[in-house]
């Protein structure tokens, strides 16, 4: 007699916190994020954003550089140098262009830079590369 089959496993949505202090912005991207199929949560500043991320475990973060209190280079720096959840990816969001901020993020353990505004569709696919891709060196 044959054991019977394990049903399919169903795979969890991957997590997405949303760290950024414009509330319609953070809106805007909660629900398309959803729309996507993602479980996501959301932060309106950098402390409650590292909070829910140690508690969440996020398999992403989408984070915004310019925000008041400790601003987003902070909480990327933070999130790495947590060993708890140092392997999470994170892409900074911002409306400040430059190869400068560009170059800090990475510096900070970001894992993209994207500039708004943007287009969905791109975040979308960046999001999509990094959850599929392998982890980056020391990450």
């Amino acid at each position: 007699m044959t054991p019977p089959s394990a049903p399919a496993r169903r795979r969890r949505p991957a997590t997405v916190l949303v760290i950024d202090d414009n509330p319609d912005f953070r809106s805007v991207l909660v629900d398309a994020l959803r729309e996507e199929g993602f479980a996501v949560a959301a932060a309106a500043d950098g402390d409650e954003g590292l909070a829910l991320a140690r508690r969440l475990q996020p398999d992403l973060v989408l984070l915004d550089i310019i925000m008041p209190g400790r601003d987003g280079f902070e909480v990327c720096q933070e999130l790495r140098e947590d060993p708890r959840i140092a392997h999470i990816k994170v892409v900074m969001l911002t409306a400040q262009m430059g190869t400068a901020n560009v170059a800090r993020s990475h510096l900070y353990g970001a894992d993209a830079y994207i500039a708004k505004p943007f287009e969905l569709d791109r975040l979308l696919s960046q999001i999509r590369s990094l959850l599929s891709g392998p982890s980056p060196a020391g990450h």
